[in-house]
């Protein structure tokens, strides 16, 4: 029993260092990606126009989709790995 809960916090705490990894990346590429879309003014403001004039919410939707973005890569190499472990070399 001991063993298990001693893997279960190992886990936990390995997965709350993943969110939090992936959430200063997340702001990063969002930040990131939002300098690039002010470079060209014209489609900039088209995108915060159809946001309903608030950059507020382009802000928070680039975050969620880099957020989202890291985990499905996550997800997809976790996947990966998976598959060449039990894959038998011949």
């Amino acid at each position: 029993m001991k063993d298990f809960l001693a893997n279960l916090k190992q886990s936990f705490l390995r997965e709350f260092l993943w969110l939090f990894g992936a959430l200063i990346v997340a702001l990063l590429l969002s930040t990131g990606l939002r300098e690039l879309l002010e470079i060209s003014t014209v489609n900039y403001e088209r995108i915060v126009q159809e946001l309903h004039h608030n950059e507020t919410t382009l802000k928070v939707l680039l975050f969620v989709l880099c957020l989202v973005g890291i985990y499905l890569t996550r997800l997809v190499v976790a996947a990966v790995s998976m598959l060449a472990d039990t894959a038998t070399v011949e």
